[in-house]
């Protein structure tokens, strides 16, 4: 996820104004999806000896809610591109305006 994060970040500056916007909406969530998971994975490994499930199910819990919340942005997202992309269509389809 880091990785994602980077390259979000790393091309964000060459992407159109609405898709800057996007990805605004999206980094601080997929920055705490990621630090929630490395928190699972550390939880795991420093107490393999006895394992607390109420810990887990809280971050397990906060890893859903933050992954719902990244794919209903980037749902939202696709819509309005596709919804752009049909404007376009419809737009070259018609031909251009003719004046009165």
């Amino acid at each position: 996820m880091d990785k994602v994060l980077s390259q979000l970040r790393e091309n964000q500056a060459a992407a159109s104004p609405w898709q800057q916007k996007e990805i605004k909406r999206i980094a601080p969530r997929l920055a705490n999806l990621t630090d929630t998971a490395q928190d699972a994975i550390a939880s795991l490994i420093n107490n393999e000896g006895h394992i607390y499930f109420s810990n887990l199910a809280g971050l397990a819990g906060d890893m859903f809610n933050q992954a719902g919340h990244i794919s209903r942005t980037t749902g939202d997202f696709e819509e309005y591109v596709n919804a752009r992309y049909e404007v376009r269509q419809l737009g070259q389809a018609r031909g251009p305006k003719s004046s009165p």
